[in-house]
Formats: structure tokens, sequence, C-alpha cells
């Protein structure tokens, strides 16, 4: 009883500290790709050509949506989008419907898709605190 206690800590200490990792490169990884394509505030007043922020500002979150729907519509078996319904759905069901390339491409649409609309959130913010 005590070894199965003490390998189900050390396991769960393993998890948590993996996923700790990985949640702060995360953070760091988007914290970098907002300076990159000129979101941070401090990025973007470092641009001397205006016409060049406007285009990123407008290219950035079209570029995420057109590498969404490529991933979505020509890899995906059937052409079929799956939501959160259908994750839902055989997460919770014995047979398994939902193969693991449409599910992995589907959590990559969805990463990029949130990338880009926490982009569009930032830069509302910052406009309505000017």
């Amino acid at each position: 009883m005590i070894k199965r206690v003490s390998i189900l800590t050390l396991l769960g200490l393993v998890i948590g500290g993996v996923v700790g990792v990985l949640a702060a490169g995360f953070v760091e990884a988007v914290l970098w790709l907002n300076d990159l394509f000129y979101v941070s505030r401090q990025s973007r007043t470092l641009v001397s050509n205006p016409a060049w922020l406007t285009a990123m500002t407008i290219g950035i979150p079209t570029a995420g949506g057109l590498i969404v729907v490529g991933l979505l519509s020509t890899m995906m078996p059937g052409n079929r989008f799956h939501g959160p319904s259908d994750a839902l759905r055989t997460a919770q069901s014995l047979d398994a419907t939902m193969p693991v390339k449409s599910g992995v491409l589907f959590t990559r649409g969805a990463c990029v898709s949130a990338k880009n609309c926490a982009i569009k959130t930032t830069q509302r913010e910052k406009q309505i605190t000017r």
C-alpha cells in the first residue's frame, strides 16, 4: 500500500513538473510571438514605418486564419470539422470514434485560432486604454 502511494505521488510530481515547465514555455512563446508580430506595445513603438505596422496588424490574423482553414480542410479525413462536442462524445464513449490524426489537427487549429484571438483582444485592449 505504501509503495503504491509513493509511486502515485512520485508520478504526480513528475507529471506536474513537466506540465509546469510546458506551461511556462507556452507563456514565453506567446510573449516572444507578441514581440515578433508587433502586438506588444514596446515592439509597436519601435516600428518606424506605419505602413508596415498596418500590414502586420491585418496580415497576422489573416495568416493565422488561413493556417487554421488549411489544416482543417485539407488534412481532415472526410473534410469534416470536429468540434468540442465530438471530443466530449469520444471521451465519454467506450468506442473511440475520433481518429488521433484529426484530434491532433483540431488541437493545432484551435491553438493557432486561440493565438489569433489573443492578438486581436490584446490590440483592442490597447486601443481602449489609449
